[in-house]
């Protein structure tokens, strides 16, 4: 083939593949935001949840806003990667992949998310299949993050979940309920990419009859109490100091709460939330209800009284203390979280809120000791969360010893990168069950790794490269076969 002939054949293929990059180019990028969920800080190997069959997963599914930029309006996508984890609700903000496939939600979600914070999604997710042994290996469920920009851009929420469907099969919209956003801790993790968060499984043994019905979802209305939640300041806009921790500690910091409203509030409910079995409370106070089995604990306590426009409490004495034995080099936090009197009654009070938070199977209990109390608060209280949410943290450097004073803070900023392997499901791969299952990493696909397409100026660069070596590949072939062509001399 002589080549004026191929000329118009080469320029045909480049014409072609140009296109491809002009088209991604034009759409919205994803933004700034990227998966965050537990982890360690040392290794950057993502936790392993611990469920037992037939129970919804605790694992968090979080984004990270890595601008400076606030982001309003957020699309999530769950990929469940194994066929023994189960969606535990169809949400009405959520489309589903559910028919011949492992289950894919896209959910879209308006709020803003400011820069250098951290959101986490409010409510169960997925659950474990009931009748799965203990230690059986589960493929890690992934997820990803976009701006709702780009899900428009791309069709919206409805026409992504259709794409993710098996063929022969529709997406559905769900209708039990609105999955709703929280405030994140600082501490939460990146993971292994920017793109694509992990969540593995650790199977418990069964104890008892799995629960019937939905799931209980907790109550995301608003409360019309303007409460901040407010501690010590530290150099970190989005997080307060950092406590060392050790061996029978009390975690440091304060926990307190200002009336930033016009109008007094009769009566203040602070939820405490622990985030690992490290962290005990430091008491029972018997103005609380606690849900502290079978889970990190948590505790909704009552306090009467009313709080001034303006006026600025906190409690008296630390919420948490830490057990004889930790894992070092982990961070932790305390989440607390402050609504009016007003709105917990509404919602059946702090007994019915507290049995929200306990583990199926498990009961809420009131505290027997003395009372929990509110005193005159500190000077210079800030807020870092804009809102009645915020995390005291704690760090457990490694050899940690028995305390001989109290808690120091520092001002060390959470770490939000890791270069370490994907996770997969938290345990040894010589462990129990059908080990040569893949797991959901990167290394080893998982089924959802690709599914937030990559858009922009990578994509351009992509198809350039591609292009030149398909010209480079063409030229060498032509180069060849004139050489066979010519005569032997």
């Amino acid at each position: 083939m002589r080549l004026h002939r191929l000329i118009p054949i080469l320029l045909s293929v480049v014409a072609a593949v140009a296109v491809l990059p002009a088209t991604a180019v034009a759409a919205p990028a994803r933004g700034s935001l990227e998966p965050a969920t537990e982890g360690s800080i040392e290794s950057g190997r993502l936790s392993a949840t611990p469920v037992r069959p037939g129970h919804v997963s605790r694992a968090v599914i979080g984004v990270r806003n890595s601008g400076g930029t606030a982001v309003t309006g957020l699309v999530a996508e769950v990929h469940l990667n194994d066929d023994r984890l189960r969606f535990s609700r169809l949400y009405d903000n959520c489309w589903y992949a559910l028919e011949e496939a492992p289950g894919t939600a896209w959910c879209e979600f308006p709020d803003e998310i400011v820069g250098r914070s951290v959101l986490q999604m409010k409510g169960p997710v997925f659950s474990l299949s009931a009748g799965v042994a203990p230690g059986t290996r589960i493929a890690a469920a992934t997820f990803g993050w976009a701006t709702k920009e780009w899900a428009d851009a791309n069709g919206g929420i409805e026409a992504l979940a259709a794409a993710e469907a098996t063929e022969g099969t529709e997406a559905v919209q769900g209708d039990q309920g609105t999955l709703a956003l929280e405030p994140g801790s600082p501490r939460l993790r990146q993971g292994p990419d920017n793109v694509m968060g992990y969540l593995g499984t650790t199977v418990l043994p069964s104890t008892g009859t799995p629960p019937d019905g939905l799931p209980a979802v907790p109550p995301s209305d608003p409360d019309p109490a303007r409460l901040a939640a407010v501690q010590e300041a530290s150099d970190e806009l989005t997080q307060g100091p950092v406590y060392d921790l050790g061996p029978r500690q009390a975690l440091g910091g304060v926990v307190g709460v200002r009336n930033a409203g016009d109008a007094p509030v009769d009566g203040l409910v602070l939820e405490l939330r622990l985030s690992d079995t490290d962290l005990g409370f430091a008491g029972k106070w018997d103005n609380c209800w606690f849900a502290t089995e079978d889970k990190p604990g948590s505790a909704w306590c009552e306090f009467d009284g009313a709080l001034a426009p303006g006026a600025t409490r906190q409690v008296d004495g630390p919420v948490a203390v830490t057990g004889a034995v930790g894992l070092a080099e982990i961070f932790k936090d305390v989440r607390f979280h402050w609504v009016s009197k007003a709105w917990a009654a509404s919602h059946g009070g702090i007994e019915a809120l507290a049995r929200l938070d306990a583990a199926p199977g498990t009961e809420a209990v009131q505290g027997t000791g003395d009372p929990l109390t509110l005193t005159t608060a500190a000077a210079g209280l800030v807020g870092h969360l804009r809102g009645s949410t915020d995390f005291v943290l704690g760090l457990w450097p490694p050899g940690a010893a028995e305390p001989t004073t109290s808690p120091t803070a520092t001002s060390s900023p959470m770490p939000t990168t890791s270069s370490s392997p994907a996770p997969g499901t938290g345990e040894d791969d010589d462990e129990g069950g059908d080990g040569g299952e893949d797991d959901g990493s990167p290394a080893g696909g998982g089924g959802g790794g690709e599914s937030l397409p990559i858009t922009g100026s990578p994509v351009a660069v992509t198809a350039g490269v591609g292009v030149a070596l398909l010209l480079a590949g063409l030229l060498t072939f032509i180069a060849a076969h004139r050489r066979r062509s010519r005569p032997e001399a």
